[in-house]
């Protein structure tokens, strides 16, 4: 099959490059038919079952540029402090924060 993919590759591969490089296809093993709702309407439903088949991936032949959709207005990881045992814990409460903390949760949030 052209442009198979193995679970060993799919499993090497980051986030990014799975969403750049992959393309996803159902290939259906069972006829489903459609569902009539009402006789007085032309609408049919048609719902799939997770055993009428599988999902196929393939490597596509040419990389489709991402852009992340999210915007993340937090300190860099390299400036994050560690947890101090009972003041930043889960029972903190906001207040409790000093200023740069809770700057820091208002741009977090």
């Amino acid at each position: 099959m052209k442009g198979a993919l193995t679970r060993v590759e799919i499993s090497v591969m980051n986030f990014s490059e799975f969403v750049e490089t992959v393309s996803r296809k159902w290939v259906s093993t069972k006829k489903t038919g459609a569902k009539v709702i009402d006789e007085s309407s032309k609408r049919k439903l048609r719902t799939r079952d997770i055993n009428s088949g599988h999902r196929e991936f393939r490597r596509t032949n040419k990389q489709r540029h991402v852009r992340p959709s999210t915007a993340l207005y937090t300190e860099p990881a390299v400036d994050y402090e560690f947890v101090q045992q009972g003041k930043t814990t889960k029972q903190t409460t906001f207040f409790d924060l000093t200023a740069e903390q809770r700057h820091q949760l208002y741009l977090a949030y």
